[in-house]
């Protein structure tokens, strides 16, 4: 027996998942860059925190200050912050 049902294909949805991840990101900034702390971010809620993440700088010594897991958290909102303060 033929089927019948039609092929589904995924070609580019992770381009388009890309870009519109990126619009959405760079509405929040347009906002922000006008002054407007953005409400209701959830996850993007660091992005309020730009000046004073992209001022940070690390005052690890040894190891355990590198491993610990908010520490880690930190950095990457600080990575993320710097290079959405570039766009």
């Amino acid at each position: 027996m033929d089927d019948y049902s039609p092929e589904i294909t995924f070609e580019g949805d992770n381009t388009v998942m890309a870009q519109q991840s990126f619009n959405y990101l760079r509405k929040l900034l347009k906002k922000l860059s006008k002054g407007k702390p953005v409400q209701d971010l959830g996850f993007f809620e660091y992005l309020n925190e730009i000046p004073t993440l992209t001022s940070m700088k690390c005052t690890g010594r040894d190891s355990s200050h590198f491993l610990a897991v908010e520490n880690v958290h930190t950095a990457l909102k600080v990575n993320l912050a710097v290079k959405m303060a570039r766009i």
